[in-house]
């Protein structure tokens, strides 16, 4: 696991098992958030949206991207990648974070099931954004680079589903043509902007369902922007919302 902490641009290493930025006085106005991630191409989108909606945020990175590989071997979220992820949840309580954001779609159910276990509240990377999906309805695509992801997407989008009582129908797409291409190039996010163009031929809405994948929206033209969905404005939007209910934030 690699634990970063950044404050706007900058980012300071921090020893594991060690609270980063220890011995050093918080800011006032300032609030700690830890931020679990399986990739490091996911980093970026939401940082870029925390400058945006929270600069208010210091940063931890938790970083473990072997759950990747073991997402691949195990064909989707494991019991190991469970506990894997309330470790890297526990670690966020050290670093004496106050809420700890996920930006991994995949990791969205462990982060239902290991909340009882974590004593700081947790912020899945999708549920705000099902739940606008949910509020728009009718048929909605689902893209990813893998169906393993579907198998933690879907049943997230059916959870908050449920729970507003809203069920559009989705559609899952598996982008098959990306695999290989280089990490956040320019190539791979045309190829995934090119599949959300093909999946709105056929439906009311597109879910780009991966942050990593989120730099295909300059491809994607702008007047079909208003019907894509993606998850980094609304998970941070409700980080904040959260915050400001905790009173970390005034309002």
């Amino acid at each position: 696991m690699l634990m970063l902490r950044s404050r706007g641009n900058q980012r300071t290493p921090a020893r594991r098992g060690v609270p980063a930025g220890e011995g050093v006085a918080t800011t006032s106005g300032r609030v700690r958030v830890a931020m679990v991630s399986t990739t490091i191409a996911a980093i970026g989108p939401m940082v870029e949206e925390f400058q945006r909606t929270m600069p208010e945020a210091d940063i931890v990175h938790l970083l473990d991207e072997g759950l990747v590989i073991e997402f691949g071997r195990s064909g989707g979220l494991s019991r190991a990648a469970k506990f894997r992820t309330l470790e890297l949840c526990r670690a966020a309580e050290a670093a004496e974070a106050k809420i700890v954001v996920c930006s991994c779609s995949t990791l969205s159910p462990a982060f239902a099931e290991i909340e009882p276990f974590v004593n700081i509240p947790l912020v899945p990377i999708d549920t705000a954004m099902a739940e606008e999906a949910c509020r728009i309805g009718g048929r909605v695509a689902v893209l990813t680079t893998a169906a393993s992801v579907h198998k933690s997407v879907i049943p997230t989008l059916n959870r908050v589903a449920a729970a507003v009582g809203r069920q559009p129908e989705w559609v899952p797409i598996v982008l098959e043509g990306v695999r290989g291409m280089p990490r956040s190039s320019p190539e791979l996010f045309a190829a995934v902007a090119d599949g959300v163009d093909k999946a709105l031929l056929e439906t009311d809405l597109a879910i780009v369902a991966q942050c990593s994948m989120v730099g295909c929206m300059p491809f994607v033209p702008e007047g079909a922007h208003d019907k894509v969905l993606t998850a980094p404005p609304y998970a941070v939007r409700a980080t904040r919302a959260l915050a400001e209910q905790l009173g970390l934030l005034k309002g």
